[in-house]
């Protein structure tokens, strides 16, 4: 069936995600949507992925899945309950050496490193309730909460403060 056209594309996306793909989401994000005509002349993400000019393809649309992906996917932030009362983070920053990302207001996410050597930052607002989901072979000073997958371990994150992370195996 080939690609849905970009407004839907993140549907794709959240499933590399859930999968633990965020190698292949970077790829694309790089390049199938940077290289993107209205990108590359106009700074604007176009309706279809092949537009041409003096047509009437949309040069401005609103496809804005690379947006929330790459929080909700790559950097692993989702609420788990409405206006994000409790979320959850899974960070998957794949080869990113650097992300830094604000999400409703005063939650803050950052990540600086390599795989293998990476520091996550992570700073939840007092009143969130927030759980780090990592891979089993990582081993973090926070206090385990009871619900897991196969191959990750959950943590309870701290509401109001910040916590910071040597992380090798993310």
């Amino acid at each position: 069936m080939g690609f849905s056209y970009p407004a839907n594309a993140n549907w794709r996306l959240w499933a590399l995600g859930r999968m633990g793909r965020t190698d292949v989401i970077l790829k694309d994000l790089r390049e199938r949507w940077a290289t993107m005509d209205s990108v590359l002349l106009n700074n604007t993400l176009q309706e279809d992925w092949k537009v041409t000019p003096d047509s009437g393809s949309q040069w401005s649309h609103c496809p804005v899945s690379p947006l929330f992906v790459l929080y909700m996917s790559v950097a692993g932030i989702r609420p788990l309950e409405p206006g994000f009362g409790r979320c959850e983070i899974r960070p998957q920053p794949a080869d990113l050496r650097e992300l830094s990302l604000t999400v409703r207001g005063p939650l803050e996410f950052a990540s600086k490193g390599v795989k293998g050597d990476r520091e996550i930052r992570i700073s939840l607002p007092p009143g969130m309730a927030g759980e780090l989901v990592l891979p089993d072979a990582e081993r973090v000073e926070l206090e385990p909460t009871a619900a897991a997958v196969a191959g990750q371990r959950r943590y309870r994150l701290p509401s109001g403060k910040t916590v910071k992370l040597h992380l090798r195996h993310t």
